[in-house]
């Protein structure tokens, strides 16, 4: 017969002392690493139940784009609703934007199942005097409740 180390012959048998130490050794280890797992699940259960801003939600931010066209000589040639006019979304306080969207025939826009949460709404207007030849013209709004329509003032953009 063979034995593993820690085994006792006791009239030609197993020790039963030797096999209960075993299998409490073996419940020891199995306990721990249930217990690891279970402290893993529970800490990837809370961190993943963190709900920001984002997509993902029911609610909804609407607007519209207001364009006043000058010359060069800026005086004032005209005013309109824009149409396809790029519109964009940040989330919280994101560094970029988390989405994008071009507005419709009147100038509309919609960004739609949004979590609760505060949000940027913005859209570039010309700028002669800055490096990059446009600035962004934007509004903070936030959502404090599910199924809400948050409706911004007209974004106005100079071109």
């Amino acid at each position: 017969m063979c034995f593993q180390s820690g085994q006792r012959m006791f009239n030609g048998h197993k020790s039963s002392l030797s096999i209960k130490i075993m299998d409490t050794r073996l419940k020891i280890h199995y306990s721990f690493y249930y217990g690891v797992l279970l402290l893993a699940g529970i800490t990837f259960f809370f961190y993943s139940c963190t709900k920001g801003p984002g997509e993902g939600g029911t609610s909804t931010i609407k607007g519209k784009i207001y364009i006043q066209d000058y010359n060069g000589a800026g005086q004032l040639q005209a005013e309109y609703y824009a149409p396809e006019e790029r519109v964009y979304l940040i989330f919280g306080d994101d560094d970029f934007y988390g989405l994008d969207t071009r507005t419709s025939y009147d100038g509309t826009y919609e960004f739609k199942y949004l979590k609760k949460g505060s949000y940027t709404v913005f859209a570039y207007s010309d700028c002669d005097t800055c490096a990059s030849s446009v600035t962004p013209a934007s509004m903070q709004v936030e959502i404090s409740e599910n199924h809400a329509t948050v409706e911004l003032e007209d974004i106005i953009l100079i071109k």
